[in-house]
């Protein structure tokens, strides 16, 4: 895991000089992984500090995750992401302490998760994989999101998904379901070089191509430590 996340990073051109292994060589991948994850802390200390900005984006970034949740329990909602959040993360996002109680709950569950997941959870057969975005290119040479979690954003509006139960639930709720407003939500599907602000669609593209065959040949299946 450690080689794969360097090689990324090399795909990225993110500069490693920073690490000690940059100049005497890493013996493996898991040496550069403790040596990133040492300067990784460090530099949380020094720059994860409060400020009215990261609250901002805090706020932003909640309200996705509980677009879904009645406002009557979005207070609760809050508390339960504020109990997510590691100590440091939340005292830059100048979000309060959630109750002990909470914490502890949230704690317990996701720990015990993790241990029915390891121990206690079979291996999905392929046939059963969770799938979030169609296999193949549509006839409109994109690619269509078969879920959604908040608006349904290159959803194809097939009567099954108008008419499944979660189009109902978002329907009674008052938000859009796929296939409404138009093209707002490009019910036909996503082509990845016309993702992103509408300004930027489309432009790039030679780079891009060149980057792509560059970080084919970084993200090689030999490939080695960076030495």
């Amino acid at each position: 895991m450690g080689l794969f996340w360097m090689k990324v990073g090399e795909g990225m051109k993110i500069d490693y000089d920073v690490l000690t292994g940059a100049k005497s060589g890493w013996k493996d991948g898991l040496q550069f992984t403790r040596e990133l994850e040492k300067w990784s802390d460090e530099y949380e200390e020094r720059n994860m500090v409060p400020a009215e900005s990261n609250k901002e984006t805090a706020d932003h970034t909640t309200a996705l995750l509980l677009y879904a949740v009645p406002d009557a329990f979005k207070d609760a909602g809050r508390k339960v992401v504020s109990a997510l959040m590691d100590s440091r993360l939340r005292k830059a996002m100048l979000y309060p302490d959630p109750p002990a109680m909470l914490q502890w709950l949230v704690d317990t569950g996701l720990a015990t998760r993790k241990l029915v997941l390891r121990h206690l959870t079979l291996p999905r057969p392929f046939a059963w994989r969770k799938r979030i975005v169609a296999d193949d290119v549509n006839a409109h040479g994109r690619i269509f999101k078969l879920i959604w979690d908040t608006e349904p954003w290159y959803v194809e509006p097939t009567f099954a998904n108008r008419w499944c139960l979660q189009s109902w639930v978002d329907w009674m709720a008052g938000r859009p379901i796929p296939g409404d407003e138009g093209e707002k939500y490009f019910p036909r599907g996503f082509k990845s070089s016309h993702m992103g602000p509408a300004f930027l669609v489309g432009k790039g593209l030679a780079q891009a191509e060149k980057d792509e065959d560059q970080i084919r040949e970084i993200m090689r299946c030999d490939a080695t430590v960076s030495t």
